[in-house]
């Protein structure tokens, strides 16, 4: 690893003392170096670099995706921008934690269901599921649909995933009953072989 600032826990400690002694550059350097040096971390802030204009790159900016992206913080990061009166911060980090929420939510049931195969196709489901659930609920919101169409349009992935489910266990269904057909005539087939042998 490297030094103090690469060191999850340590680094924000190492942090809070500076700022605790009034060195508040410091305390910032020692977090910037933090999500440079730290593995994984340092993967995510380069995944959020490069989602974020260079325009716009600046340690506030990058931290702010960040938590924006992490389930449960981007949402009470979210609320408290409502809160304050600024929307589009709130509607940004809410739709980008409800997001992040789908796809590892999909992820983990995907897994579960299905292994690694099933944990990809999980997560793109709950990704589509999300965009889908956020575009309809803006246009409820804005009067555009009706709130039955909202939540047909809420319900739409949802079925589809469940119908192409139902047609891929039918799809095993057939291959099942072609499999034990050809076994029942191979054994009959051996069983006249083994008794034309025994004459």
């Amino acid at each position: 690893m490297g030094n103090a600032d690469s060191i999850p826990v340590v680094s924000q400690l190492k942090s809070a003392v500076q700022a605790g002694c009034g060195d508040m550059n410091g305390a910032l350097q020692t977090q910037e170096n933090f999500t440079r040096q730290c593995p994984i971390i340092s993967h995510m802030r380069n995944a959020i670099e490069d989602a974020v204009p260079p325009q716009e790159r600046r340690p506030d900016t990058v931290c702010n995706a960040l938590a924006d992206v992490i389930p449960g913080v981007g949402h009470i990061k979210g609320a408290v921008h409502y809160a304050m009166g600024d929307h589009p911060q709130g509607e940004r980090a809410m739709k980008a934690a409800s997001r992040s929420t789908a796809v590892i939510g999909g992820t983990i049931v995907g897994l579960a269901v299905g292994g690694l195969g099933g944990a990809v196709t999980g997560g793109d489901a709950g990704n589509r599921y999300m965009d889908a659930a956020i575009a309809t609920a803006e246009d409820a919101i804005k009067g555009k649909i009706t709130p039955g169409e909202a939540f047909d349009g809420c319900a739409a992935p949802l079925l589809d995933t469940v119908e192409k489910h139902h047609k891929a266990g039918a799809m095993w269904d057939k291959v099942e009953k072609s499999t034990e057909s050809s076994d029942k005539s191979q054994l009959v087939q051996a069983k006249g072989e083994s008794a034309g042998m025994g004459e």
